[in-house]
């Protein structure tokens, strides 16, 4: 329920108004990479331009993890279609990297891990419905090398040098490559 822009001209809240909420002063820094307005899950925010450049941009081919909750379970003949033939919606293919089972039904659907390497516009909702399935709950847990691990809802913290320093060289390495 929160929208993942700097501000909303609907007068929505945006992660800027929530982060600084919790006492996070964000407002120098971008976020990596969109969340429609009813997913949920990691953003990255960087002051960093050509990070944010060299993870963002469709060529470099970042990994992106999600956990999607469908109402029935997948046909693997659909499974092979959005991974290798990909579906045409609004001019465009989209696929996906990867997608596998979790082996996981809840009361709301059952559930499965899917590999972005791109991120067009709710790609993976359009994707899933337009093979006649409905997106129940949609999750973003990885980007590029990090993980969203147990961090709650609405709730942020620093990268670890660690991290920041994965995400520079699969950005950048990629970036030198093009």
């Amino acid at each position: 329920g929160i929208i993942v822009t700097k501000a909303d001209p609907e007068g929505r809240v945006t992660i800027y108004d929530a982060l600084k909420r919790e006492g996070h002063d964000i407002s120098a820094l971008k976020y990596i990479g969109r969340l429609d307005f009813n997913s949920e899950g990691l953003l990255l925010l960087s002051n960093d331009g050509n990070l944010i450049h060299a993870l963002t941009h469709p060529r470099y081919h970042i990994k992106k993890v999600y956990e999607v909750c469908i109402d029935r379970m997948l046909a693997a003949n659909d499974a092979h279609i959005m991974a290798q033939d990909g579906i045409e919606s609004e001019g465009q293919i989209l696929r996906v990297g990867a997608i596998a089972a979790m082996n996981l039904k809840t009361s709301s659907g059952h559930w499965y891990v899917v590999d972005l390497y791109e991120g067009k516009k709710r790609q993976i909702r359009r994707i899933f419905e337009a093979l006649g399935y409905t997106v129940v709950r949609l999750k973003r847990v990885q980007f590029a090398s990090v993980k969203l691990g147990d961090l709650q809802p609405g709730k942020a913290r620093m990268l670890t040098e660690r991290e920041i320093a994965a995400l520079l060289a699969a950005g950048f390495k990629v970036a030198r490559q093009g």
